[in-house]
């Protein structure tokens, strides 16, 4: 999935030529700009990051972020931090940087076979889109004159949904959803009437018998049997009776 960077975010690609120069901004301002070039880690020094109050790095726009940075010396000399800066890129491609963050001058000293610890803020742009960066953050430093840099975070982050603003892709989703939903109600409906309809025609395929006798006598199917000859043999016992009853009056 692509990540849809507002246009207020600026996006850099991060090839750094030789002699690249890093101006801190923001904050406290050194006073010189420290030359970032080439520049790689000094054997026997680590270093290691955490997120004291965000163990699992979920990052709100436009909220500080904390990060707890130790600084593990096993050199052979003392080593001073010089500064520490950190920047967001886009998971799949590390070459752009969705947005920098503030250069932090350092003031920590850490002497051979000891640790110093620190800590590093950063803010992420109100207007950035929620989803998963990644946070690299670099510590520079200096051993007997000469600068060294150690990486201290390089690994994703989960930004969230600004409060104020709603995702375009939970609109999509929720579209989506409730689109899903109309054409399985539509297609409940269909199949209902279709039900229906077959069992009101069974319904009318089903022959029913009738209690008239005169009905009875004018169903072929029923001529013959023992059924109709017993109901021509109550009309006649019948009309036996009414003459009896007609004669009886005349006399």
């Amino acid at each position: 999935m692509l990540y849809m960077i507002p246009v207020f975010v600026p996006l850099v690609r991060a090839g750094y030529p030789s002699g690249f120069r890093v101006v801190p901004v923001g904050g406290s301002k050194p006073s010189e700009k420290f030359v970032e070039a080439n520049v790689k880690a000094s054997p026997g020094v680590q270093t290691s990051s955490y997120f004291p109050k965000n163990p699992l790095k979920v990052v709100k726009p436009g909220e500080r972020t904390q990060v707890d940075i130790d600084v593990i010396n096993d050199g052979q000399a003392p080593l001073k931090v010089i500064y520490t800066r950190a920047s967001i890129h886009l998971p799949h491609d590390h070459r752009l940087i969705v947005q920098n963050f503030t250069v932090q001058e350092g003031t920590t000293i850490v002497t051979t076979g000891s640790k110093g610890s620190y800590s590093y803020s950063f803010s992420s742009n109100k207007l950035l889109q929620a989803g998963i960066y990644d946070l690299v953050g670099y510590v520079v430093y200096e051993i007997d004159g000469g600068l060294y840099k150690n990486v201290f975070h390089n690994g994703s982050i989960d930004v969230l949904e600004n409060g104020g603003f709603v995702k375009g892709e939970t609109i999509f989703l929720c579209s989506l959803g409730l689109g899903i939903l109309g054409l399985l109600g539509m297609w409940a409906y269909s199949q209902a009437q279709n039900f229906l309809k077959k069992r009101k025609r069974s319904y009318k395929r089903v022959e029913t018998g009738t209690r008239s006798s005169s009905g009875a006598l004018t169903n072929d199917w029923l001529q013959g049997t023992s059924y109709t000859q017993r109901s021509s043999k109550n009309t006649s016992q019948q009309r036996q009776s009414i003459k009896k009853k007609n004669s009886s009056k005349d006399s």
